[in-house]
């Protein structure tokens, strides 16, 4: 019983970091649409990929909240649920300058 709290506790604070994670990509992007759309010189595409960028990263943030969830709810395969979980976020930070020049291209 005391594991299951542990393990808990740690699915918990993943799904808390990937909340907060994405956050704050939605508050960079309202922060960034609005400086681009005050300003007329800076072309509105910008917007485009700006906000491509940032549903890319949250859907993969939101992939990450997943297997926790289902661990929550089963109560089984802890371990796969968190190494998905990690690898996924690590592979987001990892590859995030790739993803956004992929979208600039």
């Amino acid at each position: 019983m005391i594991a299951y709290k542990y393990r808990a506790l740690a699915s918990y604070t993943l799904i808390v970091f990937c909340i907060i994670q994405m956050a704050i990509f939605i508050y960079k992007y309202i922060e960034q649409a609005a400086a681009v759309s005050s300003n007329p010189l800076i072309p509105q595409g910008l917007t485009d990929y700006v906000r491509d960028f940032t549903l890319i990263v949250c859907c993969g943030y939101l992939l990450a909240i997943l297997p926790n969830i289902y661990y929550l709810v089963r109560r089984r395969r802890f371990t796969y649920a968190c190494i998905l979980s990690i690898l996924i976020i690590l592979s987001l930070r990892i590859f995030l300058s790739e993803i956004a020049n992929f979208l600039l291209s």
